[in-house]
């Protein structure tokens, strides 16, 4: 699976190796890479410019493969950029001047939105499709409706900053996070607050939702996980240096945290030490990391099915099983669903791939916990050498001094004899 990094370039890796597979180099006249997102297939990234005109990039398929760079929109002074995330050619834009508009890449057509008061710093789509976000310079989180006008208003409770906002992939939930280290989390269809915090003492760079919780990371180098059904705090790391930019990649326990030219994995059972470190030497900070979606949807859908508790695959868990045995025909039962050539390699190329990184990961382990045995062993040597050359030297003097005394000793008896013949 393909990973994007983003700071001044972007940089693909793969997933979970960390391989290396390809960049995209930012022109002069383009300054650098603003932001970046995946289409729902994961065949095209969206590179958001500082300057220029929006681009799409082809995902490098292995490592070194030439990468596809073209134009997609011809629109200037762009400053957020997102696909949809059930439809590969839809796309939104904001714009410098508070437009916000919709692009299809098949038909060319564009659909104008309501234009906001402020420029557009960030942009997401819900999950279904139906609902923009958009996060605004002067504070505001604006909600479209799919008609394209604003819905609902939001702000950050107590502050009047915005640093980034997004939508909960798992429910009808969003998310707002500012420059002073506040945090809130709403109910997106009624606009209820759900619960507000500030863990952070300084700017939050970026928070991501797994499941039932959300997780933040800010330039004080403290990553923060929540529990949405709780509203509490449940987990406080200082991850040493300002961070920047975090991401998940579901049906596992790994999180990847952007820092300085720095890409680090955890697993987030266990956030003391990264599982891995890699050096990026992008320009900076890493101000996003995606992970494409392609080969990812098969192994989350195999995770996410159970076997029924009837025993039989043709009686759902919900329903009891009549305890009656079902007699098929020699003919085998046609599968509800036949996967592409493409799709199982993927699924074994993605299978592959995370047993060589659980394999290099032990390895690793392994080194470490040889090296810190090798290091304790020689540490007790050189103790015990040092005791032993103490404990000989202290022989050496105990002689030297000895004999001295004895010979002293043995020269008063004698002065005292002739004092006494005298």
């Amino acid at each position: 699976m393909a990973l994007a990094v983003c700071a001044r370039d972007v940089k693909f890796y793969d997933w979970p190796s960390f391989h290396f597979m390809g960049a995209y180099e930012v022109p002069a006249e383009y300054l650098s890479v603003k932001g970046i997102s995946w289409c729902c297939d994961g065949s095209n990234l969206l590179v958001i410019n500082s300057k220029g005109e929006p681009l799409l990039i082809t995902a490098p398929a292995k490592s070194q493969t030439k990468i596809s760079i073209h134009k997609c929109v011809p629109v200037v002074n762009v400053f957020a950029g997102v696909f949809a995330k059930k439809r590969s050619n839809d796309l939104a834009l904001g714009l410098e001047n508070g437009e916000v508009n919709r692009f299809d890449l098949q038909t060319k057509e564009f659909v104008r939105y309501k234009k906001l008061p402020s420029g557009i710093q960030n942009l997401d789509m819900s999950a279904d499709d139906q609902n923009l976000l958009a996060g605004c310079f002067d504070g505001h989180i604006f909600l479209y409706d799919t008609k394209g006008t604003p819905s609902a208003s939001l702000m950050v409770p107590n502050s009047y900053s915005l640093s980034t906002a997004l939508f909960s992939n798992y429910s009808k939930l969003v998310g707002g996070a500012s420059k002073d280290g506040s945090f809130a989390v709403w109910n997106a269809e009624t606009t209820d607050l759900e619960f507000a915090c500030k863990e952070h003492t300084s700017r939050i760079t970026d928070l991501g939702f797994l499941e039932n919780t959300v997780t933040t990371v800010g330039t004080d180098g403290f990553l923060c996980i929540f529990d949405l059904r709780t509203s509490s705090l449940i987990s406080k790391n200082n991850l040493d240096g300002a961070l920047s930019s975090l991401a998940y990649f579901p049906g596992s326990y790994d999180l990847a945290v952007g820092t300085y030219n720095q890409l680090r994995s955890y697993d987030v059972r266990n956030l003391n030490t990264p599982i891995r470190t890699l050096l990026v030497n992008n320009g900076g900070h890493i101000k996003s990391i995606a992970a494409s979606p392609r080969g990812l949807e098969i192994a989350q859908s195999s995770l996410d099915k159970t076997v029924p508790a009837s025993g039989d695959f043709s009686i759902p868990s919900n329903y009891p099983s009549s305890g009656r045995l079902q007699e098929f025909e020699a003919k085998a039962a046609k599968p509800s669903r036949t996967y592409k050539q493409s799709e199982v390699q993927e699924l074994e190329k993605f299978i592959n791939d995370y047993m060589k990184y659980i394999s290099m990961q032990f390895a690793e382990k392994m080194a470490q916990s040889f090296y810190g045995l090798r290091i304790s062993t020689s540490k007790q040597f050189i103790c015990m050498g040092e005791k032993m050359d103490e404990s000989w030297k202290n022989f050496i003097s105990y002689l030297r001094f000895a004999g001295e005394s004895d010979k002293g000793s043995t020269f008063c008896s004698k002065d005292s004899l002739k004092d006494k013949g005298k």
